[in-house]
């Protein structure tokens, strides 16, 4: 139980082999989860890659929420994140973001949607938390590649 009384979300890592292990979320999904080569058989993302996509990730969905609720019309959306991290840094030290949307949204429209999305979305809570900066901005686009 977490305080408070909730349990908000679980999560179970089982080692298969070496530095290979599935970690759920106590629910019916799960990720692959290794070391790169040199340590692990690099067949599937680190633990800190898994909190960078989790970062793009919440980013993209809060954003599409929060622009659903502004009755914006989203064609298409796209999240490029970089996260900076020294090789003896023990973690993310900076993220670089951009939102790529495709909509006949007016700028403004866009860029406060994206002021409230930052404002709620949990994963980029945690990165403020522990006091990562977050350079993360919105573009209009004609047409988003990939």
């Amino acid at each position: 139980m977490i305080s408070g009384g909730t349990l908000q979300t679980k999560s179970t890592y089982t080692l298969i082999d070496k530095y290979q292990a599935v970690v759920n979320n106590g629910r019916q999904h799960a990720v692959l989860m290794d070391l790169p080569a040199g340590k692990g058989d690099d067949i599937a993302p680190t633990a800190l890659e898994y909190l960078v996509m989790s970062l793009a990730g919440c980013i993209g969905t809060i954003y599409k929420v929060v622009a659903d609720k502004m009755r914006l019309k989203i064609q298409r959306l796209k999240v490029d994140l970089e996260a900076e991290k020294g090789e003896d840094d023990p973690t993310v030290k900076a993220v670089h973001a951009t939102v790529y949307v495709k909509t006949n949204a007016p700028m403004a429209k866009l860029e406060k949607c994206l002021d409230l999305t930052m404002k709620t979305c949990p994963v980029g809570a945690l990165y403020e938390k522990a006091n990562i900066p977050m350079d993360v901005k919105v573009k209009l686009i004609e047409e988003v590649e990939g």
